[in-house]
């Protein structure tokens, strides 16, 4: 079982396997995993380094497009989730169509496009309008809470 250090990869500026520690599968503690994940997202954002955009982008890619609670589908959607987190706000515009295309997704976890929403109105690129507003059409509050930011970050 992968439990990485996360202070040592940051400071060895280990960014390839802070990627991987997004991945990190739950125990018995749950909640230490979670925690991995999102001091390994904080750890990515704080690094700024392009170098982790193509392996936050693949973690997107391959989570799967339906959701399920439990398993190791669950877990894959954690990771893009964090990974969509990571790669808005390094704000790579390499990451726009994985962004568009999670957003376009209909049956991603409500999370995961309100962080998709966010992200693109991060990277600013007028290219995924057209998305943003469809998602203001979503039945969930936050994703459309979401496009609506993003939206306005747009217009700025």
């Amino acid at each position: 079982m992968f439990k990485p250090n996360i202070e040592k990869l940051e400071q060895k500026r280990d960014v390839k396997r802070l990627v991987k520690a997004l991945e990190c599968k739950p125990g018995r503690k749950e909640s230490s995993y979670m925690s991995i994940r999102r001091k390994a997202a904080t750890a990515l954002i704080d690094l700024n380094d392009p170098s982790a955009v193509p392996g936050l982008i693949h973690l997107v890619e391959k989570a799967p497009a339906t959701y399920s609670l439990v398993g190791s589908e669950h877990e894959s959607s954690k990771a893009a989730e964090e990974a969509i987190r990571v790669l808005g706000e390094l704000g790579d515009n390499r990451a726009l169509p994985v962004l568009i295309d999670a957003l376009d997704k209909v049956f991603n976890p409500f999370d995961e496009l309100h962080c998709a929403a966010v992200a693109l109105g991060r990277i600013g690129d007028p290219a995924a309008i057209p998305y943003l507003r469809n998602a203001l059409n979503s039945t969930s509050k936050s994703v459309r809470e979401g496009a609506a930011m993003a939206l306005e970050t747009l217009r700025s």
